[in-house]
Protein backbone atom coordinates (compact mmCIF):
# COMPACT_ATOMS: atom_id res chain seq x y z
CA UNK A 1 0.00 0.00 0.00
CA UNK A 2 1.53 3.28 -1.09
CA UNK A 3 0.48 6.73 0.03
CA UNK A 4 0.56 9.89 -2.02
CA UNK A 5 0.84 13.41 -0.69
CA UNK A 6 -1.19 16.27 -2.10
CA UNK A 7 0.22 19.82 -1.97
CA UNK A 8 -1.40 21.85 0.82
CA UNK A 9 1.04 24.77 0.72
CA UNK A 10 2.97 26.60 -2.01
CA UNK A 11 6.03 24.80 -3.28
CA UNK A 12 7.53 28.10 -4.46
CA UNK A 13 7.49 31.46 -2.70
CA UNK A 14 7.74 34.88 -4.28
CA UNK A 15 11.24 35.23 -2.87
CA UNK A 16 12.36 31.89 -4.31
CA UNK A 17 10.91 32.65 -7.74
CA UNK A 18 12.58 36.08 -7.82
CA UNK A 19 15.98 34.37 -7.69
CA UNK A 20 15.27 32.23 -10.77
CA UNK A 21 16.21 33.00 -14.35
CA UNK A 22 13.60 33.25 -17.09
CA UNK A 23 14.46 29.77 -18.37
CA UNK A 24 14.24 28.32 -14.84
CA UNK A 25 10.80 29.90 -14.35
CA UNK A 26 9.60 28.42 -17.64
CA UNK A 27 10.85 25.01 -16.53
CA UNK A 28 9.07 25.30 -13.17
CA UNK A 29 5.87 26.38 -14.95
CA UNK A 30 6.00 23.24 -17.08
CA UNK A 31 7.13 20.95 -14.24
CA UNK A 32 4.18 21.81 -11.97
CA UNK A 33 1.70 21.57 -14.83
CA UNK A 34 0.71 25.20 -14.63
CA UNK A 35 -2.29 26.13 -16.76
CA UNK A 36 -2.52 29.81 -15.86
CA UNK A 37 -2.11 32.28 -18.69
CA UNK A 38 1.23 34.05 -18.61
CA UNK A 39 1.11 37.76 -19.44
CA UNK A 40 4.21 39.10 -21.20
CA UNK A 41 6.22 35.93 -21.79
CA UNK A 42 9.44 37.96 -22.03
CA UNK A 43 9.23 39.04 -18.37
CA UNK A 44 10.25 37.00 -15.34
CA UNK A 45 7.53 38.65 -13.24
CA UNK A 46 4.78 37.38 -15.54
CA UNK A 47 5.97 33.78 -15.21
CA UNK A 48 6.36 34.11 -11.43
CA UNK A 49 2.83 35.52 -11.06
CA UNK A 50 1.38 32.71 -13.17
CA UNK A 51 3.15 30.10 -11.01
CA UNK A 52 2.06 31.74 -7.75
CA UNK A 53 -1.58 32.09 -8.87
CA UNK A 54 -1.65 28.48 -10.07
CA UNK A 55 -0.36 27.30 -6.68
CA UNK A 56 -3.03 29.36 -4.90
CA UNK A 57 -5.68 27.72 -7.05
CA UNK A 58 -4.45 24.24 -6.17
CA UNK A 59 -4.37 24.96 -2.45
CA UNK A 60 -7.90 26.38 -2.42
CA UNK A 61 -9.20 23.29 -4.20
CA UNK A 62 -7.55 20.96 -1.69
CA UNK A 63 -8.60 22.92 1.38
CA UNK A 64 -12.09 23.50 0.06
CA UNK A 65 -12.81 19.85 -0.68
CA UNK A 66 -10.46 17.58 1.20
CA UNK A 67 -9.61 19.19 4.53
CA UNK A 68 -12.69 17.58 6.04
CA UNK A 69 -11.86 14.20 4.50
CA UNK A 70 -11.24 11.48 7.13
CA UNK A 71 -7.88 10.78 5.48
CA UNK A 72 -6.68 14.37 6.04
CA UNK A 73 -3.74 14.42 8.45
CA UNK A 74 -4.05 17.86 10.03
CA UNK A 75 -0.84 17.42 12.04
CA UNK A 76 1.21 17.08 8.86
CA UNK A 77 -1.10 19.12 6.61
CA UNK A 78 -1.38 16.41 3.98
CA UNK A 79 -4.00 14.08 2.58
CA UNK A 80 -3.09 10.43 2.60
CA UNK A 81 -4.63 8.26 -0.06
CA UNK A 82 -4.13 4.60 -0.74
CA UNK A 83 -3.52 3.49 -4.28
CA UNK A 84 -5.73 0.66 -5.44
Amino acid sequence: MASILIMTHPAYTTEALNTKSLSELKAIYTQIGCTRACGDKRKKAAWAVAILRFQEQQIVQVEGTCATCPKFDSDRGVILQEKL
